[in-house]
This record gives structure tokens, sequence and C-alpha cells, in this order.
């Protein structure tokens, strides 16, 4: 998966036959399922082939939808309610992005202040200055020889590798990195687009066009009233939660645990008494108080372990 040359690919894959041999099923699955229709999609050599800035993973799409789950925060809104909650969120995540961009753009770390750098500096990004370094350290290095140029860091990444800033170094002063060197993607400012068509310049809010639904107000109680009123509060949390539904396997398991409880319980219960309670303590009588009843004797709690009385165990 994580070849970067199509020998290494081949290398590793005939290995990993060689490996499962005694599991044919399974090799088969992975060359039907996966190898053949979507190798070009996931091993890094094939996909270094394509400009895509390191997004190589679903982790982001699925941190955005987590975030927007988070914020929503119910599943049960109309249509307006869940547009103003995304459009807050939006809003502060722009805000967010804008003070992080601008700290970004006036500071610069110690380890980026480089000559080579100079006409870079508040110009892209620190992550992409971050990227191009391995690069300069690789040029730089005296035990390394650089190896042939594949062209995919440039090509995946668009920041120039260490043969284009050996090229640079050596084409003429004042031997510095450039601004075109770097991909727009990586600049604090953007190029504009121009836009041919003056219609498409036209402002839009969308936002305008998401209105509340008419709700429609009929005599006598509303459809379904009992039925709300008698649910219990799990089963609202349950109808207001954003949570995935169980799966069947986590259904049976927790069947058999609430189960595995009733029968713990009723255990439990019948190996209790038939008696109303605690026996009556020997002595006490039926006065309304806690202390000495009519009989006048002292409690069992009163007594000591040998007989004696409870303040017979003090030596007055």
């Amino acid at each position: 998966m994580y070849a970067s040359t199509e020998a290494t690919y081949e290398t590793a894959w005939n290995s990993l036959q060689e490996t499962y041999e005694s599991h044919p099923a399974a090799v088969q699955y992975l060359l039907e399922t996966w190898i053949r229709p979507y190798k070009r999609k996931f091993i890094k050599c094939y996909t270094d082939q394509i400009l895509h800035f390191n997004n190589n993973a679903t982790s982001r799409s699925e941190g955005g939808h987590a975030v927007l789950k988070r914020n929503l925060g119910f599943s049960i809104g109309d249509l307006k309610e869940v547009v103003d909650c995304i459009d807050l969120m939006l809003l502060n995540q722009r805000n967010d992005y804008i003070i992080a961009f601008e700290e970004a753009k006036m500071r610069l770390a110690h380890d980026l202040r480089l000559p080579i750098f100079r006409d870079l500096h508040a110009k892209v990004t620190p992550f992409a200055l971050r990227r191009i370094l391995p690069q300069w350290r690789l040029l730089t290095s005296n035990a390394t020889v650089l190896p042939r140029c594949t062209n995919a860091f440039t090509t995946s990444m668009g920041l120039p590798c260490a043969h284009r800033i050996q090229a640079r170094i050596y084409s003429e002063p004042p031997y510095i990195l450039k601004l075109e060197d770097v991909h727009p993607h990586w600049r604090f400012t953007k190029p504009a687009r121009i836009v041919s068509d003056p219609e498409v310049n036209i402002p839009i809010d969308p936002l305008l066009l998401v209105q509340n639904p008419p709700i429609a107000r009929a005599r006598g109680r509303p459809v379904g009233a009992t039925a709300a009123a008698a649910r219990t509060r799990t089963e609202q949390e349950l109808d207001d939660s954003t949570q995935r539904e169980p799966s069947q396997f986590e259904r049976v398991e927790a069947n058999l645990q609430q189960r595995a409880e009733q029968e713990l319980g009723q255990t439990h219960r019948g190996g209790r008494g038939r008696g109303r309670g605690r026996p009556r303590a020997e002595g006490r009588g039926r006065g309304r108080g806690r202390g000495r009843g009519r009989g006048g004797g002292l409690s069992e709690q009163q007594q000591a372990p040998n007989g004696e009385g409870f303040f017979g165990v003090f030596q007055i």
C-alpha cells in the first residue's frame, strides 16, 4: 500500500502471495475485490501521480462530519433550524481560521529562517515550508547522493523536490526559491478568479431561500399527542440523539445482558425469607421512639457482644 514505486509494489505483492500461500481464498479475495479494480486509488506509487496535497485519506471528511453532529446535538430539527446551526458553525470555523491564518503569516519559526526561503516568508504557509525542508536537507547532506527523480513529490504536493531545488540554486543568482516554484494552494494570497459571465458575480445568499415550513393547526388534540406523552424518557433521548443505530450483534448482546441481569435479580430475591423486614429485637417494645420500648430492655444494637450493657463497657 505504501510502495513508492511500481517495482516495490510488485515485490511486496509477490511476497504477500508467498506468505499466505496456504490461504488461497484470502489472496483471491484481495486480488479480485481490491487489487485489480482499485489499486490505482490507494497504492502510493499510483496516487502520487496526481495532485492531492497530501489529502489521501477520508479522515478529514469524517472529522468534519463529527464536528457537524456535535454542533447539531439533535436529529429532529426542521430544515431552517438545521441550516441556521450549520451556518453558525461555519461562521465560527471561519473566524478561527482567519485568526490562525494571520498568526501564521506574522510569526516565523526559527527552523524556517533559511536564506533559501527568503522570498517565501509571509507568502507561503509554514506547513508547506516544512514540507520543503526535508528536501533541502537531503540536498545539503554530503553523505547523500540524490537518486533518480520520479517527480512524485512535486506532482502530488505542488512543492519543489530536491532535484528542482538543486536546479534553482545552480541556475542563476540570488540562488533562492521563488514564489512560482510553489503551487498557489500553499500561498497566503490566492490569485483572484476571473469570471467572464457577469451574471455569475451577482451575490445570492442561499440562506434567504430557506424558510420555516408553514404549520397547519387543526382543531382538537394533535395527532399522536397521547402516544408521545406515554413514551419514556429513554425513548425520547434515543429519538433526539445523533448516534448511529446499533448493529444486530449489539442488539443481541444487549438482550443477553439484560436477560442475565434479570435472572440474577430473581436469584437474589428467591433467597430471601417471607418475613416482612427484619426480626424485632429482643426486649424492644412497641413504642414509637427508637430508644427503649415499653419493656424497658436494651435493643441488640445497644448491647455489647459479651452481653454487657452499652454503658457497661466503660469503667466509671
